[in-house]
């Protein structure tokens, strides 16, 4: 029992017969037998076997014995990161990846994972001084662009963040999520000719956006192109945008341009959603009397009456209306109240006093 070259040569059989718990038994009655010197392999042996097996607690205790006899090894280190990481302990995980990356600065891809790593933890100033460090040695590594450009989002530091999502766009101008960040960034920061082409780009590819198309129309109306913002505006409505001032746009374009056919439903639509904005309606009842729609325009007036039931102008007009159209009685309550609230009103009176003898007469 005491012959340790016999009891290895019998964990080496077990080992190849994947025996693995009998193989490490093995190995672990051979420490009794073995120089310390020699102690160093069991150890490693003993690591890799438990954890094949999925005794990560075990593993990890022969791992660190090894450590303790070899701090200079980085693949110890990066075996006890990767089974603390096993066993859900993540900062004893990093800290001896770090310790093995301490040893093997050139290992990026372990650099990424500690990145990685530190992004989980929340801790971005360090994610961000590891991912600049990777990008030294590998500046057009993609990854680590990519997830410098998250830890820079977070930080707020947008001006960083525009220049890597550029060099991020160099490397794959396809990137459309990159390309609609960089664009509403630039947008934000008012370099409004910058993110106009690159949101333009987005919105083709995604033509029902509505937060790009929003950023469209405003980059559109601040830059005076009016005739953009107008077809941007309408896509928005069409897209089911609810938007008052989108509305109220579209009424403000159409108006100038006297299309007041195009406008009409417009508003209809926009009142349907939005009844008590008197501004749409007030729009509605010029376009009905330029397009010769009078007797529309007057039962808007009567609508738009009762949301402002002192609204003078508006009582003279559906006054005249209705006296145009024969409502007597109409016309001579709309003028009854224009007199009532602007007494020094001539037309008022001399239209009430016209009517009254007129209704005097039929009587």
């Amino acid at each position: 029992p005491k012959n340790a070259d016999l009891r290895f040569q019998l964990a080496e059989a077990l080992e190849k017969q994947r025996k693995l718990k009998l193989a490490a038994k093995q190995y672990e009655a051979i420490l009794n037998e073995i120089p310390t010197k020699e102690e160093l392999l069991i150890y490693n042996k003993l690591g890799y076997l438990w954890a094949k097996v999925g005794q990560y607690r075990k593993a990890i205790h022969f791992y660190k014995r090894a450590a303790a006899f070899d701090s200079k090894d980085s693949n110890l280190y990066y075996n006890l990161s990767y089974l603390h990481e096993k066993t859900g302990e993540k900062a004893k995980s990093r800290f001896y990846l770090e310790k093995a990356l301490a040893l093997n600065p050139g290992d990026l891809d372990g650099r990424m994972k500690l990145a990685q790593d530190l992004i989980d933890g929340k801790e971005w100033k360090k994610a961000e001084t590891t991912l600049n460090g990777i990008l030294k040695k590998k500046p057009r590594s993609l990854q680590a662009l990519l997830l410098l450009a998250h830890v820079l989002d977070r930080r707020g530091k947008k001006k960083a963040l525009m220049d890597v999502y550029s060099r991020i766009l160099s490397l794959n101008p396809k990137n459309q999520t990159v390309r609609y960040n960089l664009g509403v960034l630039e947008y934000e920061s008012g370099n409004l000719k910058k993110a106009l082409p690159r949101l333009e780009g987005y919105e083709k590819a995604h033509p029902r956006d509505v937060e790009t198309r929003s950023i469209l129309l405003d980059i559109y109306k601040r830059l005076k192109m009016a005739d953009k913002a107008y077809h941007e505006a309408l896509s928005l409505t069409k897209l089911g945008v609810k938007d008052l001032d989108i509305y109220v746009y579209i009424a403000d374009y159409l108006s100038d341009k006297s299309a007041y056919k195009t406008l009409i439903p417009i508003l209809e639509k926009g009142l349907r959603i939005h009844p008590d904005a008197d501004t749409l309606a007030d729009y509605l009842v010029v376009a009905y009397l330029r397009t010769g729609a009078e007797k529309k325009a007057m039962k808007e007036m009567e609508r738009i009456l009762k949301i402002r039931p002192r609204d003078v102008h508006l009582l003279m007009d559906l006054a005249k209306l209705r006296e145009k159209y024969g409502d007597l009685t109409g016309a001579l309550k709309a003028y009854k109240k224009v007199v009532d609230l602007a007494p020094d009103n001539e037309e008022a009176q001399n239209g009430y006093l016209r009517l009254r003898l007129k209704v005097m007469e039929r009587e």
